[in-house]
């Protein structure tokens, strides 16, 4: 099993040390956790009982353990994709799994079609990171190569089915160990994919006749990045602006960089503006989750601490001023729950449509996690630790690591769980 021991891999074995340190397990065992980065209804707030229910549990037909489907999770329309890097069973090779909509509605149910990368091998770590935007798919394979890659898959005109790729992107200034496709992001026809360790993001975009292997249209560096920087390890894109976290800036307290697209199009730059938050400290990590739609920017801070409670985690967010984006410490506000606990790590995943924020607290309850959803008040985003709902499975159970991967799609929300059944790893769709 090539590469299994990248840098990242380390930086979260480092992570979730507290729960080592307490001597709490998971199903997944003492070498699950080396590895890891990221009931009948929702458990929800007394206030509002009924609003949001957990519609769908999805499973793989062919799953394995230690697989931990849904470390990686998205959702658009009636379609659900996974990302399984570790498949088979620690082989690490790794695979996609979409879901579709059933006619009568979401349900609990196993994969429409896999999809897998035609060049895959061991240690590739293919399903990282996935995005879906109407018929596209784009999957990140950060040490494909040994450089990393990305696949893109174009819905075949019967639907979905079993597939290899369509187009397979990279970049021309590749080197060992970029990681690049480590986490990815798709609107309409822009694709970008993080690089952490080449402290940078690249944008394709669809060619005229289609995707088709190529590579990058433009590359995003931050302007004061220095080498070991982890630029890249999240990204976001919407509309004409693509947020790039770095996590590991300024001793690990972390920053966002905010790229807008030019007006004759995308072309190499500088950042247009950079996002910090005011009231941040080494280690928070904010920017190690991120997620931009429209004018609004939501950024995970997981290991930030709240009041005595070290690593409970917190959200902040940023709106587009009026005269348009501009380097800020100054946040709009900043979310954290109310019924936070130590290590809980709300803020390893995030997800925003622009009136609602979805964080992902996977420590909570000894790592069984939790989901927390904060909805914009009438006059403005405002910092509060009072959460509108609180997701949880209903299933879960200690070591589930629900939470991992949030996203928002439609009305819907989609929420990994990548240690599942001795880390075989799921996902649970959650609605009206």
């Amino acid at each position: 099993m090539r590469k299994m021991h990248s840098c990242w891999v380390f930086l979260l074995i480092s992570l979730l040390t507290p729960l080592l340190a307490s001597g709490a397990s998971d199903s997944c065992g003492a070498a699950s956790l080396a590895a890891l980065p990221v009931a009948s209804q929702s458990s929800v707030s007394a206030v509002m009982p009924d609003r949001t229910k957990q519609l769908a549990k999805l499973l793989a037909s062919d799953g394995l353990a230690n697989d931990r489907l849904g470390w990686s999770a998205d959702i658009s329309g009636s379609t659900a994709v996974l990302g399984a890097p570790f498949w088979p069973d620690w082989g690490i090779q790794g695979r996609a799994l979409v879901f579709v909509k059933p006619a009568s509605g979401w349900a609990n149910m196993t994969q429409t079609a896999t999809l897998m990368a035609s060049d895959g091998a061991g240690g590739d770590y293919f399903g990282a990171g996935v995005s879906i935007s109407g018929n596209v798919v784009v999957v990140g394979s950060p040490w494909s190569d040994g450089q990393g890659a990305a696949y893109v898959f174009v819905k075949p005109a019967n639907g979905w089915a079993d597939m290899t790729e369509t187009a397979k992107l990279t970049a021309s200034d590749a080197v060992g160990g970029a990681q690049l496709g480590q986490t990815v992001s798709i609107y309409g026809e822009t694709i970008v994919l993080g690089a952490p360790n080449s402290v940078a993001a690249y944008v394709f975009v669809k060619p005229a006749n289609g995707w088709a292997n190529m590579k990058e249209t433009a590359k995003l560096t931050p302007s004061d990045a220095p080498t070991g920087y982890s630029g890249g390890n999240g990204v976001s894109i919407s509309g004409k602006t693509v947020v790039v976290g770095a996590p590991g800036a300024n001793q690990s307290q972390g920053a966002a960089y905010v790229f807008v697209k030019p007006a004759n199009g995308w072309a190499n730059m500088k950042e247009t503006a950079k996002l910090i938050a005011s009231d941040g400290k080494a280690g928070d990590y904010f920017g190690w989750a991120l997620d931009v739609s429209g004018d609004t920017v939501a950024v995970g801070a997981f290991n930030a601490s709240v009041g005595s409670h070290q690593n409970q985690g917190a959200a902040y967010i940023f709106v587009k001023p009026a005269k348009g984006w501009k380097t800020t410490s100054k946040f709009n506000a900043k979310l954290t729950a109310s019924d936070g606990a130590t290590t809980d790590q709300l803020g390893f995943g995030v997800a925003t449509n622009g009136n609602t924020v979805l964080a992902g607290a996977p420590g909570f309850n000894s790592y069984q996690g939790a989901a927390y959803i904060f909805v914009k008040p009438a006059k403005g985003w405002k910092t509060t630790s009072k959460f509108n709902e609180k997701l949880t499975a209903s299933d879960g159970v200690v070591g589930d690591y629900f939470g991992f991967s949030p996203s928002i799609g439609n009305g819907k929300m989609l929420v990994g769980a990548a240690c599942v059944n001795n880390c075989g790893g799921a996902a649970y769709v959650f609605g009206k």
